[in-house]
């Protein structure tokens, strides 16, 4: 009976290792298979990453349109009390520069004059997510 650990190329084992060791423990000790294991594990790992990258999905610029339409546009459309307009890139700059979570916990806690949630507390987190994306997508 042969086991997978051992090669048939070179037929043998790791040096001092015992031939009657167990078939699982010579499989993953085999000395020419590391490699291999290695570069099957590692592959495994950057699959997992690139699907973990894709499951998150881009903004729903579609939903954060209409939630800006309905919410955000009295105040960031003319820029009233200091807001920042939609489009306008050099306003939104060091906004978008601290980061959109920081932006997100302004839109959710509110800032300064702007009330939280945009005044419109019925809004999930989400909701209110979306329409910062689509703000700072059209503006910057």
């Amino acid at each position: 009976m042969t086991t997978p650990c051992r090669t048939e190329k070179r037929g043998r084992l790791w040096p001092g290792l015992h031939r009657s060791a167990p078939p699982c423990f010579l499989f993953f000790f085999n000395r020419e298979s590391i490699p291999m294991k290695l570069a099957t594990i590692l592959s495994s790992l950057l699959l997992a990453v690139c699907a973990a990258g894709a499951a998150q999905a881009a903004p729903d610029l579609a939903k954060g349109e209409k939630i800006y339409k309905a919410t955000c546009l009295a105040c960031h459309g003319a820029g009233v009390m200091g807001a920042p307009k939609f489009g306008d890139k050099a306003a939104w700059k060091p906004r978008v520069g601290k980061g959109i979570p920081a932006l997100y916990k302004s839109a959710l806690d509110g800032f300064k004059m702007m009330p939280p949630r945009g005044g419109n507390a019925a809004l999930k987190d989400d909701e209110v997510k979306s329409a910062v994306d689509f703000m700072t997508t059209k503006s910057s």
